[in-house]
């Protein structure tokens, strides 16, 4: 019976085997680790029947080979759970010096219980009637404090430390249970020879939910997938290793011609050509996108540039520009930390470069890298600064030419950091903007600005409205007037105390969601502002298209009316024109008394800048306001 649970245990350990040989692997350490594992259960079976064997016909056999065949048997159950303390390591040690001496430890404490077992006598045990056989005594104890140890460890490691994946942790838990339950019950029951099998149905559990080569391969293609990509990245990285990445993005002009079933096809063209390259991993990381990973530096952009000729060739198969390729190279790919943070490094450089880079190789440097992670660095801060309540609310006076007296102001965002020290809005805004930040920017000072004119009842001092920046990306949102309505009703604060200002790339997008959610905000109350004038395009078309009721010259045209006499024409014409349609007008970035007076006889309504104030805390606005528009008596000058 002994025997023929083992043989199930080979059985199972051969189907496993024919298995893993047909897939490609990576050879990462993981894998590394598991097949010598695998061939340290393999080597334990075959003893365990060698033992059973050797026992049977123990009077046809010398005395000494006997006992050293089943001390050999169980010298190979501890180097099994060696194995298995190894194959654990494999994720928590990520260097390979600390690795290499962990190594070295594992297998020392493994010959020494191993030299242990041979140093004690064993005791064999045969029943000629029922044909059980098995050790016990001296050596088998031995072997039992050796294993039982290193699986207490192992268990352990398990469940304290960090780093391991919980893939790995979940299989290796199921395969130490598996094999306790097995030793346990051979403990109690020492006819019963099953941790041998145990173990066999461990490292098959370890296999199908780890280290299955199929789960790291596109099954479309047979290339490598983006975890295996992940995976193997990490591991270059860990080990120190230097190596180029060649990026490949096949994009697909739809003309009429070519389905997404010809795209297809091209996909697997590329990837039986990229197969067939010798020193090289291919991955296939998106649907359009597979990753070169050149196994050796020296060469590798030549290789590189050679390969690309060789697809666009490929590609004129089937015409001009119907698939435009996008290529990507850097020399070596440690500029940044991680596999993920690779592929958005790549995806960072074609939205850099756009589509006159498509057809081209475009190679990436380290300040391209250091560029991606000042994003990533800047989108963390943004991301708890909103957290953390480090969203400040900024207030520049605006002054009324008519009534002598600050009647409005406009509120700008500022950012604490998590040293203390104020980041201007030119510093986050456009990344707060790309990764949609901005709309939990936005709506945190809204409601930052309606909160502070209702607590410190602004109207009191002057304040007729403030003006608060909406950005393209909260322009296109269709929940925007709901959101901003909500706020509003929220702190109870009258629409007409708010001005929104748009630019005119507000529109670049969706113009009717932009328009429904003017028109639904004014429906309530709401005025509107088209600020920066005269840094679009067609600024003239969207005054007369959009419902604004004040136009904003942005501080480059102020100053360029004073500087450059074509300019002066250009403005004066646009405020004639802007004055005819009943529009009231803000100059922006006005800084001297001389500008100042020549706004006053140009009919500008409204004039904002340095001359009078730069943007202010809550508290210093509200000085401000207290000290220019309140007379003596207490009223509003």
């Amino acid at each position: 019976m002994n025997i023929a649970v083992q043989c199930c245990g080979i059985a199972v350990l051969v189907v496993l085997f024919l298995f893993y040989i047909q897939k490609k692997t990576l050879a990462t350490r993981s894998e590394r680790v598991f097949r010598y594992t695998f061939l340290s259960i393999t080597f334990c079976l075959c003893m365990d029947i060698s033992s059973i064997v050797a026992i049977t016909y123990r009077e046809s056999l010398p005395m000494l080979f006997v006992n050293f065949v089943c001390k050999l048997y169980l010298g190979t159950l501890v180097q099994s759970m060696c194995a298995s303390l190894l194959y654990v390591h494999a994720d928590i040690l990520k260097e390979e010096k600390p690795w290499r001496k962990c190594i070295l430890v594992y297998m020392l404490i493994t010959l020494g219980i191993i030299g242990a077992i041979f140093a004690v006598p064993v005791s064999i045990y045969a029943n000629a009637e029922t044909g059980q056989v098995y050790t016990y005594g001296a050596a088998s104890m031995v072997t039992y404090a050796g294993v039982v140890a290193m699986l207490i460890n192992n268990i352990i490691l398990l469940f304290t430390r960090k780093g391991i994946n919980p893939w790995r942790r979940r299989a290796v838990l199921i395969w130490m249970g598996i094999w306790t339950v097995a030793a346990i019950i051979q403990f109690v029951h020492q006819d019963l020879l099953i941790v041998g099998f145990a173990s066999a149905l461990g490292i098959l559990v370890v296999y199908l939910q780890f280290e299955n080569p199929e789960m790291n391969l596109d099954w479309e293609t047979g290339l490598f997938n983006q975890g295996a990509f992940v995976q193997y990245i990490q591991q270059m990285h860990e080990q120190g290793q230097e190596y180029p990445v060649l990026s490949i993005r096949i994009y697909r002009y739809n003309d009429g011609n070519y389905s997404e079933e010809v795209q297809a096809h091209v996909i697997q063209r590329v990837a039986g050509i990229l197969l067939s390259l010798p020193n090289i991993y291919v991955f296939r990381v998106n649907e359009a996108e597979m990753l070169l990973v050149f196994r050796k530096w020296e060469g590798a952009a030549a290789a590189a540039q050679d390969i690309c000729q060789r697809l666009q060739s490929e590609f004129r198969l089937y015409g001009e520009n119907v698939f435009r390729p996008y290529y990507i190279y850097t020399e070596n790919a440690k500029i940044v930390n991680s596999g993920s943070e690779l592929l958005e490094l790549m995806q960072y450089v074609r939205v850099k470069y756009g589509e006159s880079a498509q057809g081209k190789c475009v190679v990436v440097d380290e300040e391209a890298a250091e560029q991606l992670l000042a994003i990533k660095n800047m989108e963390h801060q943004i991301a708890a600064a909103l957290e953390e309540d480090r969203i400040l609310v900024y207030y520049q006076p605006i002054y009324s030419v008519k009534e002598q007296r600050f009647t409005s102001a406009e509120a700008l965002v500022r950012m604490i950091d998590e040293e203390g020290k104020l980041v201007m809005p030119g510093e986050f805004i456009r990344i707060a903007e790309e990764d949609g930040l901005i709309r939990k920017i936005g709506a945190r000072v809204f409601e930052k600005v309606c909160r502070f004119y209702i607590e410190q009842n602004l109207e009191q001092y002057g304040i007729e409205y403030i003006e608060v920046n909406l950005s393209t990306v909260q322009a296109a949102d269709k929940n925007l007037a709901q959101d901003y309505i909500r706020i509003m009703d929220t702190h109870r604060i009258e629409p007409k105390h708010i001005n929104l200002e748009i630019t005119e790339s507000a529109s670049v997008g969706d113009r009717n969601i932009l328009l429904d959610n003017m028109n639904m905000l004014i429906g309530r109350g709401v005025h509107f502002s088209l600020d920066d004038f005269g840094t679009g395009q067609s600024n003239l078309n969207y005054i007369v298209e959009m419902p604004v009721h004040i136009v904003k010259f942005d501080r480059d045209m102020t100053n360029a009316y004073f500087e450059n006499g074509k300019a002066k024409y250009v403005m004066d014409a646009a405020m004639h024109m802007i004055q005819g349609m009943d529009l009231s007008i803000v100059a922006e970035g006005v800084e001297t008394e001389a500008q100042l007076e020549t706004m006053k006889t140009l009919g500008i309504q409204y004039i904002q800048g340095y001359y009078f104030s730069k943007p202010l805390s809550e508290q210093h606005f509200l000085d401000f306001i207290k000290e220019n528009n309140v007379d003596r008596t207490g009223g509003v000058a």
